[in-house]
């Protein structure tokens, strides 16, 4: 069980976690002791090292109202009575305690940002279709599910939130350290404001953020720009340029590769970088030249030269450490590429053109793939990573999916 103090009502909001793995756990437990020991187990569908939800997404129970004792409640309880069965006991045991605070809180949706040793950041409920089987029982037509999403800005600051409009104008649904960031003149809370003006104001600060860098861009379609960036060699070395290619998303990360990606796309090396090197916003270069020793040239005499190829937008299909699987759909650069990482440490990558990814060859219920849909909604800010892990099925399918479903 996962309780909330509802500090106004002095009383319980609690949720009942499935974490249990099927049939992991064998034999009753029915002493602290051995609860202690098995939550030291691999046996559950949440790490309690990091409070990460693993490959299988969180069914969850919403529980109706408890009295506050229910937060500190341990030990064990005869069968029979509250919180066991009819023939074991029941063993509380608790695995975290810190703080919490509420962010939106809509009937369908719940976001709770913890403080715990165990449970820390932005995490959702979520109420979502059931599988037919249960819909057709006529009992259990929705059913919620729990996560911690990959993106962790607060809901009331996505632009769903400013084009929905769907939040109460006397609460700012933000934490306290996010509460801190936004200026007293901007605030939209704690002030006799209509919805547009709060909306307004929303805009504002999700503006003001972004430029700061306090808050990112987590769209899963981005802006790219490509450049050419060389200098003049020494004549003695056949007077050929130096020259490598910058290809750059929008939010700063990029590779700088050896090859044209337009004219020569296979068996391209790249090294990673967080930042471009540029002292300039790269998506407004057209063609410059940089002086000897400035950032983007790193020669002490010679000029460098920097010339936009091609910009449009990008389609990031799926992402992890050490891949990346696009769709670049500008009027030269086009089509699927992927990056691959050449090695477990260092920073090399090789870029390839590709063939649109195959969904892996899994069969998915009806349900499941309204689920896809139903994660796709930008409210929840998932990638497409994080909607894989929750189905569970692979990124390409939900891309698939999304397509068809033509949400991208």
């Amino acid at each position: 069980d996962l309780r909330f103090e509802a500090t106004k009502n002095k009383h319980l909001i609690g949720w009942t976690l499935l974490i249990e793995k099927k049939e992991e756990i064998k034999e009753p437990v029915e002493t602290t002791a051995q609860a202690e020991e098995i939550d030291k187990q691999d046996k559950f569908k949440i790490d309690y090292k990091t409070g990460e939800p693993k490959e299988q997404k969180i069914q969850v129970i919403q529980k109706g109202t408890q009295p506050l004792v229910w937060l500190d409640l341990k030990g064990v309880t005869k069968p029979g009575t509250v919180g066991a069965t009819k023939e074991f006991p029941g063993v509380f045991h608790a695995i975290d305690k810190g703080l919490y605070e509420q962010g939106a809180d809509k009937p369908f949706f719940k976001e709770y940002f913890m403080k715990g040793k165990i449970f820390n950041g932005r995490y959702i409920f979520r109420k979502l279709p059931a599988s037919r089987n249960l819909r057709d029982t006529g009992k259990v037509p929705f059913v919620w599910f729990f996560w911690k999403p990959i993106g962790q800005n607060p809901y009331i600051l996505s632009t769903r939130a400013i084009r929905k409009q769907d939040f109460p104008v006397d609460t700012s649904w933000l934490p306290s350290e996010w509460e801190k960031r936004i200026p007293d003149d901007l605030k939209w809370w704690g002030k006799d404001l209509t919805q547009k003006e709060a909306t307004e104001l929303i805009k504002e600060n999700r503006k003001n953020l972004l430029q700061k860098e306090l808050l990112t861009e987590e769209l899963e379609r981005k802006d790219f720009v490509l450049l050419r960036h060389w200098w003049q060699g020494q004549k003695v070395v056949r007077d050929l340029p130096v020259e490598h290619w910058d290809i750059i998303f929008k939010g700063g990360y990029g590779y700088t590769l050896d090859k044209n990606p337009i004219l020569d796309p296979e068996d391209i090396n790249g090294v990673y970088f967080k930042k471009p090197e540029f002292s300039e916003d790269p998506f407004k270069i057209v063609d410059i030249t940089i002086p000897p020793g400035k950032p983007g040239n790193p020669n002490k005499e010679i000029d460098a030269n920097v010339e936009r190829l091609e910009t449009g937008t990008v389609e990031i299909i799926e992402h992890t450490e050490n891949f990346l699987s696009v769709e670049f759909k500008g009027k030269q650069l086009k089509g699927f590429f992927t990056f691959r990482k050449t090695g477990p440490s260092g920073n090399k990558w090789v870029m390839a053109k590709g063939k649109q990814p195959q969904a892996m060859t899994i069969s998915l219920a009806e349900v499941e793939i309204q689920h896809i849909i139903d994660l796709s909604d930008p409210q929840l800010q998932n990638s497409r990573n994080d909607i894989a892990r929750q189905i569970p099925c692979s990124p390409s399918a939900v891309y698939k999916w999304q397509k068809k479903a033509k949400l991208i």
